[in-house]
This record gives structure tokens, sequence and C-alpha cells, in this order.
């Protein structure tokens, strides 16, 4: 299980104090939660990876524009920390919930474009296309 072979220990004659762990993904380590002599459950994360391959917006629509919002629709979105350039993306999932406070909804899009400065977290500005 944890891809030592009994054959490189005889071979090294030494018991190394570290452990390689691969991850199931490939990505980015943020978040790392661990130190020097910690134990850890099975199942318990040690770190989060972002796999920037497949960049999603989490966006926050307003009710009155529940009229021109479908899955499958178009946006275009400007990332406010990159400048003026504009990106698409298209709608995947639709909120059911309107919020009471803020009288909007989530919705999730998967971005059509990706750039090298783009992060998890930015904030971006994003106009719906009107059929």
């Amino acid at each position: 299980m944890l891809d030592i072979s009994p054959e490189e220990l005889l071979a090294e004659g030494v018991i190394r104090p570290y452990l390689e762990i691969k991850a199931p993904i490939s990505g980015y380590v943020t978040s790392m939660k661990l130190n020097v002599g910690k134990y850890f459950q099975p199942g318990e994360a040690i770190c989060e990876i972002v796999d920037k391959g497949h960049m999603m917006l989490n966006l926050t629509a307003y009710e009155k524009d529940l009229p021109f919002l479908t899955s499958g629709g178009k946006i275009t979105y400007v990332v406010n920390g990159v400048g003026s350039k504009e990106f698409n993306a298209t709608v995947l999932s639709i909120g059911q919930e309107v919020d009471i406070a803020s009288r909007s909804l989530e919705l999730y899009a998967r971005a059509d474009d990706s750039h090298e400065l783009f992060r998890p977290g930015m904030y971006v500005t994003a106009r719906i296309h009107k059929k």
C-alpha cells in the first residue's frame, strides 16, 4: 500500500526517514495541512491540489437575469487581475434557490479559454449573451 518494496530496504540497508506520497491527480499543491511529526488518519487530507486544466467559474446572477440564463448558454467575462481581455465560458448549472438577502442565485460555468495568470479565487466580471 505504501509503495515500498522489501528488496529496496534490504539493498539500501537503511529505512528512509521520509515517505513519498503520490497524488492521484496532477496540479499545483496548495494549503499544506502538515508539519513534521504529525500523524494522519486514513483518508485525511494533507493538502489541496489545484488542477488548472479545467477552470470553472462560480458566478452570482441576480433574479432579474433568470429569463436570460440557460444551461449551455454563452458568457463572456473579464478577469479583474489579468486586464481587459475578454474570455468565453459556457453555463453548466443554474442554482435553484434564490438568496433572500441578495436576491441572487449561484451559477456555474466552464471556462472555454485559459490563461497562465488565472488563479483560483480570482474575481471576474461576466456578461450573459442573450438569445
